[in-house]
């Protein structure tokens, strides 16, 4: 999965499109977006995670309020209550008692924003 990004001096709506090549033909997608300036525009929830691949225990860092949960790459939940965080920080989650195989943390920001994070324990 690749990221667009564009860096926009002045409110307003604006119309994006996408194209992308490849040795198939190529393909496009438009979209309307609306862009707010200032501080708040810059205050977006992030997901990060470390290590990947993963022994023991992952590091999944969360900008803001979230539910985080695992489930394997089938979308069967390994988790059957996803954690409630309710501040920005690091959680340390302990994967060693998992079998190797891929899996992915599901973060729920209170905004709306769902990131999907790909995790391989070896």
């Amino acid at each position: 999965k690749d990221t667009i990004t564009h860096t926009y001096s002045h409110s307003g709506t604006y119309t994006v499109t996408a194209i992308a090549y490849s040795g198939c033909g190529v393909d496009s997608i438009t979209r309307q977006v609306n862009v707010t300036t200032g501080i708040a525009s810059i205050v977006i929830d992030k997901t990060n995670l470390y290590p990947n691949p993963v022994r023991s225990s992952v590091n999944l860092e969360v900008s803001g309020s979230a539910l985080i949960g695992l489930v394997y790459a089938n979308g069967a939940t390994v988790w059957e209550q996803p954690v409630q965080v309710n501040q920005p920080g690091t959680y340390v989650f302990d994967m060693s008692r998992y079998a190797s195989a891929l899996y992915y943390f599901i973060v729920q920001y209170t905004n709306g924003k769902t990131d999907l994070i790909k995790v391989v324990k070896e």
